[in-house]
């Protein structure tokens, strides 16, 4: 069992959960994540971690399809 020392780690906490994000196999997600459950300690960070990371993500998708968007229109008036 990790002791209590373990839980001022972020980086590791942030790098399970940048792992978990990257996962594409539901039985294998699901096994990383009954692993999370495990560590009492690193789970409100964990929670907290993936909210951040799909937060972000789902802004840097939005960024790029809006820059895809407006390249689109832009490049709709040129001829070649």
């Amino acid at each position: 069992m990790l002791d209590r020392a373990d839980t001022n780690r972020k980086p590791e906490s942030c790098w399970l959960v940048i792992k978990l994000w990257h996962i594409d196999s539901p039985a294998r997600s699901n096994h990383f994540l009954r692993f999370i459950d495990r560590l009492n300690f690193l789970q409100l960070k964990a929670n907290l971690y993936i909210i951040i990371v799909r937060t972000l993500t789902l802004e840097l998708l939005m960024l790029s399809v809006q820059g895809g968007m407006s390249a689109l229109t832009q490049g709709a008036g040129k001829k070649f």
